[in-house]
């Protein structure tokens, strides 16, 4: 009887400090939980501007000749996640032909997508332009009735990673120029690459609230 007198308030008293720990463990984790955030995307729903510039060597696959390009466009996208954007844009692209000292420009219009791999800072990436050239000039080559442009199709694919909102990465440039000779023959168009190292800048203009 003596040992049951003794034991009740035992089980009470461990009883009761089981519930306080728990009360405890219970507040600890609502406060941890109140107090930390949900920390939010760096790549907010809205509208992006991102200008990029390119450069680097070209091959010529009519005639195994090499040039240099440069490309610099603007891009304008909706950024419907943290991890797609799609959108258009205009640029400038300029191929220099060391072979026969040819230089082309033209202004590139195209369709843009963006995928970026994370939903962190410093992301992979990966956008494809798709589009069409507008010639700005016509490069003379050594006599009168020959000449080089650029017209027609156009595609940049990029890869690289985003740090920040600043990406750097590398693209691979696809075109067509068409070879004219006497004013009256134009040959079907030539296509060429471009391998070119590339830097952009992401301005969020307007974030969705």
């Amino acid at each position: 009887m003596k040992f049951i007198k003794l034991l009740l308030p035992a089980i009470l008293l461990f009883a009761f400090v089981c519930t306080t720990e728990a009360q405890i463990v219970v507040t600890s984790t609502t406060a941890s939980t109140e107090k930390t955030p949900k920390t939010k995307s760096i790549r907010q729903k809205g509208l992006v501007v991102r200008p990029e510039v390119g450069t680097g060597p070209g091959w010529f696959f009519t005639g195994s000749q090499l040039s240099m390009a440069i490309s610099a466009y603007c891009n304008i996208n909706y950024q419907y996640n943290p991890y797609l954007s799609f959108g258009g844009g205009i640029g400038y692209n300029f191929i220099h032909y060391s072979g026969r000292t040819i230089n082309v420009s033209s202004l590139p219009l195209f369709a843009n997508i963006r995928v970026n791999i994370l939903d962190k800072k410093n992301s992979p990436f990966f956008d494809w332009k798709l589009g069409f050239n507008l010639p700005l000039n016509t490069s003379k080559l050594y006599v009168p009735y020959e000449s080089n442009r650029l017209i027609g199709f156009n595609s940049d694919f990029n890869f690289g990673l985003q740090v920040n909102n600043f990406s750097f990465g590398l693209g691979l440039l696809w075109y067509y120029y068409q070879h004219e000779e006497e004013k009256l023959h134009s040959d079907d168009p030539n296509s060429a690459l471009a391998l070119c190292l590339k830097f952009a800048y992401n301005f969020q203009i307007k974030k969705k609230k």
